[in-house]
C-alpha cells in the first residue's frame, strides 16, 4: 500500500495530466473554429499545392514520370506506397466480386470475425494472382522509404537537427516496417482458409504486424517534426486511438471464437452444408458492427497519410567543383522548389562526376567549410563536406 502524501502526489499528477488534455482540446476547436470562420478557398487551394503530395499529381506518376535527379523526397516513396495499396485493394476486391463472388458470402474470416475485412478481397484466387505484384510493388516502396528516410535522419542527427532519442526511435520504427513489408506478400501464401488452425493464426500476426508497425512508422514522423499543424495533432490521435481500439477488440473477437466447436479443417470443407455453418458462424464475442467500423476506418487514416504528414526536409544534392571553387556558397531548394524557402538536406557531390556511386555520395568529412541551410523549424545547421573519398 502507498502512503498518504504518494497516494495524494499520484491524484494530482492524475488531475494535471486530464487539465492539460482538456487544454489541449479546447485549443485544437478554437483553432478549428477560427479556421472556419476565417476561410479562404483561395489560400486553402495555394496551402494544398505547396503542401500536398498529391497536388502534382499522383505521387507514383511523380516518382517515375516528374523525376527531379538532385532532390529526394522520402515521403513521396511512402505516398505511392498507399496508393499501390488502394489500387491493389481495388483490382483486388473487382475480381473477386466478379469470378468468385462465393468468398465474399462464405469464408474464414467471416466465420471468425463476423464480418469480410480488407483481405477477404485477396486471399483466393483469382484476385491472389493480381495482388501479388501490387505487394511486391509495396514491398519495394516501402523498404525504399525506409532506406532513405533513414539517411535522411543520420544526416539530420550529425546536424544536430533532429534529437537522438528521435533518431533511434525513427530508426528502429524504419527497421521493423523493413522487415515487415519483406513477410507482406505471405498474406498470399499463409491464407486464413486453409484445412489446419495455424494458416489463420499466422495469417492473422502478419496482419496484426503490418497495423501495428505501419501505425509506429508513420508517428516516427511526427517525432521528427519541427512543427505540427492541429489538423495533423487530430489525424493523429484519431489514427492511434483507432489503431489500438482495433487491436484490443479485435484480439478479443479473434480469441474468444471457439476453434475446438468449428476448426479450419470443418470450415475449409467444400460446399459447406448448413449444419457445418450453423459449428462456423458462430454467435459474435464482439460487437461486429464496432469492429467492422474501426477497421475500416484504419484504411481511411491510412489513405489520408500524404495529406497529414508533417512537413519533412528533402535530401538535395548539389553539384560543386572539388579544388579552388569548394568554398563557394550554396543555394537550395525545398521540396516543393520555390527558392528561399529551405527545408532539406544537402549532400554535395562532385561536378565532375555527376552519377558516382552511392559509396561515393559526399558525406560528412573533416577540413573543410561549413555550409548553412535553414530547415523547416526556422532553425539553422551546418553540413561539413570535405573531398570526395575514393
Amino acid at each position: 500500500m502507498c502512503d498518504k502524501d504518494g497516494c495524494e502526489r499520484c491524484g494530482q499528477g492524475i488531475v494535471k495530466f486530464l487539465q492539460s488534455c482538456c487544454e489541449r482540446v479546447v485549443h485544437i476547436g478554437t483553432e478549428i473554429a477560427k479556421d472556419v470562420r476565417e476561410f479562404d478557398l483561395n489560400y486553402s487551394m495555394n496551402w494544398m499545392k505547396e503542401n500536398i503530395e498529391w497536388a502534382g499529381g499522383p505521387c507514383i506518376y511523380q516518382l517515375f514520370m516528374a523525376v527531379t535527379p538532385n532532390k529526394i523526397n522520402p515521403e513521396m516513396y511512402l505516398a505511392a506506397w498507399v496508393e499501390t495499396f488502394i489500387i491493389m485493394l481495388a483490382m483486388s476486391w473487382i475480381a473477386t466480386g466478379i469470378w468468385n463472388q462465393d468468398v465474399i458470402a462464405t469464408n474464414r474470416i467471416k466465420d471468425v470475425m463476423g464480418y469480410n475485412n480488407v483481405c477477404v478481397g485477396f486471399d483466393e484466387v483469382p484476385a491472389r494472382y493480381i495482388a501479388l505484384p501490387g505487394m511486391v510493388a509495396m514491398s519495394y516502396l516501402g523498404i525504399r522509404y525506409v532506406m532513405l528516410d533513414s539517411w535522411r535522419d543520420k544526416l539530420q542527427a550529425q546536424h544536430k537537427d533532429i534529437s537522438k532519442c528521435s533518431y533511434y526511435f525513427s530508426y528502429t520504427a524504419n527497421c521493423l516496417f523493413a522487415i515487415t513489408m519483406l513477410f507482406w506478400p505471405m498474406l498470399l501464401l499463409v491464407t486464413p482458409g486453409g484445412d489446419e488452425d495455424w494458416h489463420l493464426k499466422y495469417h492473422f500476426y502478419i496482419y496484426v504486424l503490418f497495423v501495428v508497425l505501419a501505425m509506429v512508422n508513420i508517428a516516427a514522423n511526427f517525432s521528427q517534426a519541427p512543427k505540427v499543424t492541429i489538423y495533423s495533432q487530430v489525424w493523429i490521435f484519431l489514427f492511434g486511438l483507432d489503431t489500438f481500439l482495433l487491436l484490443t477488440v479485435g484480439a478479443a473477437a479473434f480469441n474468444l471464437y471457439d476453434y475446438d466447436k468449428c476448426p479450419n479443417s470443418l470450415a475449409a470443407t467444400p460446399n459447406r452444408t448448413l449444419a457445418i455453418n450453423k459449428l462456423c458462424e458462430q454467435d459474435p464475442s464482439v460487437s461486429v458492427g464496432f469492429l467492422g467500423f474501426v477497421d475500416y476506418m484504419w484504411f481511411i487514416f491510412l489513405g489520408m497519410t500524404p495529406i497529414f504528414l508533417p512537413d519533412a526536409p528533402c535530401i538535395v544534392l548539389k553539384d560543386v567543383t572539388l579544388g579552388d571553387e569548394i568554398k563557394r556558397n550554396l543555394t537550395a531548394t525545398d521540396c516543393k522548389g520555390s527558392n528561399g524557402v529551405v527545408n532539406q538536406t544537402v549532400i554535395l557531390r562532385d561536378a565532375s562526376n555527376p552519377h558516382p556511386p552511392m559509396g561515393n555520395v559526399l558525406e560528412d568529412a573533416s577540413g573543410s567549410m561549413a555550409v548553412p541551410v535553414q530547415n523547416s523549424g526556422g532553425g539553422d545547421f551546418s553540413e561539413t563536406k570535405g573531398p570526395m573519398q575514393q
